[in-house]
């Protein structure tokens, strides 16, 4: 997969999560991730694949239906990509803000693998 495609792909990604994450429908998601996609660094409880990740974002939109992800930096290399990410959320009637980083690895337009680590998540 070419750099410019893998970019493309990532920004569909983080744009098609967003909408997911604002509405809660995670379906949208259903062709932007292989059904083995992988995620390195699930939560707790988190089932394997795609519907493990849907699950895990359901559950983000659930505890947080304003949480918005930005996107700050976007490195690409071959099928990989590393993004800086901006979180924002209402948490107890208060702003939040947390930040991470994602490693995510195309394959064909569909995430195959995600690596991630995000700081300050609120409980």
């Amino acid at each position: 997969m070419a750099n410019q495609d893998t970019r493309q792909a990532a920004r569909h990604f983080y744009e098609t999560l967003n909408q997911a994450l604002r509405t809660g429908d995670t379906a949208v998601l259903d062709g932007l991730l292989a059904p083995n996609a992988v995620d390195h660094d699930p939560t707790p409880d988190m089932a394997p694949g795609r519907e493990g990740i849907k699950g895990g974002f359901a559950a983000l939109h659930a505890k947080f239906p304003d949480y918005r992800c930005e996107v700050e930096d976007l490195i690409v290399d071959g099928d990989k990509v590393a993004s800086r990410i901006t979180g924002r959320m209402t948490h107890r009637g208060k702003e939040a803000t947390i930040h991470g980083i994602d490693i995510l690895r195309f394959e064909r337009g569909l995430l195959v693998e995600r690596w991630g680590r995000f700081e300050n998540m609120p409980e």
